[in-house]
């Protein structure tokens, strides 16, 4: 991420951050037993038929929400958080 479309404190967070790493941390929260979905929990509540999750970054909510049977769209800037959500 160049920063051109974010912040710079963002891109900083970009430069430093090991992807692979970011995602195997909520992949051990979930597989240790704790709660990981907080944020699907929230959403599912309202009971919607679709989402938009607007800076989806690695698809984690998004994810959680399709497999629970929500229609969801996902969008961010950041092309490489983007390709995780593929």
């Amino acid at each position: 991420m160049t920063g051109e479309h974010v912040s710079e404190r963002w891109a900083q967070w970009r430069r430093e951050i090991d992807l692979a790493e970011f995602h195997t941390r909520w992949e051990r929260l979930e597989a240790s037993g704790k709660a990981a979905h907080g944020e699907a929990d929230l959403i599912e509540s309202y009971a919607p038929a679709s989402v938009l999750d607007a800076g989806c970054g690695m698809g984690r909510v998004a994810i959680e929400l399709s497999r629970r049977g929500i229609d969801v769209d996902g969008t961010d800037l950041d092309d490489d958080l983007l390709a995780f959500a593929r």
